[in-house]
């Protein structure tokens, strides 16, 4: 393991037991690894047989299973575990991505004497203000990383005046940039990405919509839709129906997404609530225009008309209208392209990232 002089005395722990595969998860992975990188001991607990388990494993960190249920914390033998896993390890900050592994995680932490309980939520929706989550905020995390303003205020909403707002730093994704040079649209068709868990509250449904739009519109188009999910049947079967079934491909889960980038032209979020995606953050390192709906934490970072578009949330027609508008203006999509690439190099990167987290290690 490579040196580092501010390397802590002891390890730094990321608590994820989520069994699917997402932006939070990616998260853990990231930073683990890099934290590594820079010095410092790593462990990383993880669902089994979850996908973060198995990358994690397979890029020789420090693995431990451990499978979590909304029932954990009145374990013992569980929360036993979790307690020797800290003190084994000396576990000295514990980052935790689930409230359900607050609520497991964080409690031993607390009990163990881990001095950095760290809870990241990557998530917009309000944090119910039950009075288990008052403790768990108040009592149990240290510390709280949101990864947007919006994603800050969602936490704070139910909890004025209990909850310290100073106690939640705003810590935006970061990625690594790739190599590339700047591509224009390789013939006619507009390629249109979206990707993530295909599940109800990231709107996909929406897609099909948008494709009869632009068909109506006489723009030739394909959608690519990336991931897996419980939604994902239904609207394979909806686009079938629609008689779009040669404007869909749906490649599943994607675990090198490099060339889903490459080959895309614009991306589009149709998400009815959340934070600040890191499929958004990924296309726009890519010099890859995004058109989102209007729900907050997306605002963040896209200028509307200047490296991408924000439009009404649930609003087809406008989202159809962006892009008819890139389709027959190439000049604009790479224009814009442009821009959200070097919006992502003057403060979104993933060497930006890991100093902010390095700084609460620390």
């Amino acid at each position: 393991m490579p040196e580092h002089r501010n390397a802590i005395k002891g390890s730094v722990c990321f608590f994820n037991t989520n069994s699917d595969w997402g932006g939070g998860e990616k998260w853990s992975l990231t930073v683990a690894k890099e934290i590594y990188k820079s010095g410092h001991n790593v462990i990383m607990l993880a669902n089994k047989g979850s996908e973060l388990f198995r990358r994690s494993a397979g890029e020789g960190l420090n693995t431990e299973g451990l499978n979590i249920k909304t029932t954990s914390f009145l374990n013992p033998f569980i929360m036993l575990r979790i307690r020797k896993i800290y003190r084994t390890n000396n576990v000295r900050v514990v980052f935790l991505n689930l409230s359900i592994d607050l609520k497991t995680g964080g409690v031993m932490a607390r009990f163990s004497g881990v001095p950095k309980i760290i809870y990241r939520r990557g998530m917009a929706r309000p944090v119910r203000g039950s009075r288990l989550n008052r403790y768990l905020l108040t009592r149990v995390a240290t510390g709280i990383i949101a990864n947007s303003e919006d994603t800050k205020q969602g936490i704070l909403k139910n909890f004025a005046g209990i909850l310290d707002p100073g106690k939640i730093s705003v810590i935006y994704n970061g990625v690594e940039l790739p190599r590339m040079k700047q591509e224009g649209r390789k013939g006619n068709k507009l390629i249109i990405g979206s990707a993530g868990r295909v599940s109800s509250e990231k709107g996909y449904i929406s897609l099909v919509s948008l494709g009869r739009l632009l068909e109506g519109r006489g723009t030739d188009f394909e959608i690519i839709l990336a991931g897996e999910g419980d939604q994902l049947s239904h609207i394979r079967d909806i686009v079938s129906q629609a008689g779009l079934g040669s404007r869909f491909r749906f490649p599943g889960f994607i675990k090198d997404m490099d060339q889903f980038y490459r080959t895309i032209d614009v991306l589009v979020l149709t998400s009815e609530k959340e934070g600040l995606a890191n499929v958004l953050l990924e296309s726009m390192s890519y010099g890859k225009p995004a058109i989102a709906f209007d729900i907050g934490s997306p605002s963040e970072l896209i200028i509307n008309g200047m490296n991408g578009f924000i439009v009404e949330k649930n609003n087809i027609e406008a989202m159809a209208e962006k892009i008819s508008e890139l389709y027959n203006n190439p000049e604009i999509l790479d224009s814009i392209g442009k821009n959200a690439r070097e919006t992502i190099i003057s403060g979104f990167t993933l060497e930006s990232h890991i100093e902010k987290i390095e700084q609460i290690i620390e």
